[in-house]
């Protein structure tokens, strides 16, 4: 299972929800609940991912009664921190099918749940939990226009992940800061933000955020009227987008070979 939540989140897996709902029935079959648990969050996301919110949502709450009977296996703020961002992508499809009400609705839902997990992550010890939902709140308020409100919710979250030596929690949330930081034309925040960014990907390659950094640094650089240095990144975000599909594709040929043994 943790195999092709690997690949799927590199790209690199087309079956991950047969995969995913295999794991369940075999979960389900010997009782095991902590691997019914991951299975079913897995599911909640790559669902979410696929616009299908609400097969995503009845897996996400299913897996979170699951952890609240058995607190021994799972940790219920994760859990309530990827409900949270699956309102935030519900907001996102509403907003962008033009349903700006129902968004806004999401919007609210996502901040509130996205709250309750931070409330949960503290009272469960659990850093890496409270920095993604800090920063879903965030993105939560910037999808409702409060522009200011989100980056100070992000710059909680990476401030978080710094003083608790949790780098690689925080690449996503530095990439969402520099990417508001350029709406609200604060380029030097945007700048800082993308090249710590930068520099915490590159422990991670492959990664996405690589390429995502490289084009954040050469928004930059157009902005400030610096063509050659922000043609200079672009070419290397093409050359990173490259360089992940190759990874990705590389990934998906061992897992073939993996499981055709």
């Amino acid at each position: 299972m943790s195999l092709k939540l690997a690949a799927y989140n590199l790209g690199a897996c087309d079956d991950a929800i047969a995969a995913l709902q295999a794991c369940v029935s075999e979960a389900i079959a010997f009782d095991d609940a902590s691997v019914e648990i991951r299975a079913r969050v897995g599911l909640g996301v790559v669902f979410g991912d696929a616009g299908r919110f609400d097969v995503a949502q009845y897996e996400f709450l299913r897996a979170l009664q699951l952890a609240e009977r058995h607190p021994d296996t799972a940790g219920p703020a994760r859990i309530t921190a990827n409900i949270a961002n699956l309102h935030r992508k519900r907001a996102q499809a509403h907003f962008a099918a033009g349903f700006e009400a129902r968004g806004l609705h999401e919007c609210d839902t996502s901040a509130r749940v996205a709250g309750r997990a931070c409330r949960m992550a503290v009272e469960e010890g659990n850093v890496a939990a409270e920095i993604d939902a800090l920063a879903i709140r965030g993105c939560a308020y910037d999808l409702r226009g409060e522009a200011e409100h989100a980056r100070a919710l992000l710059k909680a979250s990476i401030a978080l992940g710094r003083s608790s030596r949790c780098p690689t929690a925080i690449v996503w949330v530095l990439c969402e800061l520099g990417r508001l930081c350029l709406a609200a034309d604060d380029l030097g925040g945007a700048r800082t933000a993308f090249v710590e960014a930068l520099d915490l990907a590159r422990e991670l390659r492959p990664s996405r955020k690589i390429a995502v950094a490289c084009a954040g640094l050469a928004d930059v650089e157009a902005r400030e009227g610096r063509v050659p240095a922000a043609l200079g990144w672009w070419e290397r975000a093409a050359d990173e987008a490259a360089a992940f599909e190759i990874a990705s594709l590389q990934t998906r040929r061992q897992i073939s070979e993996f499981f055709a043994v």
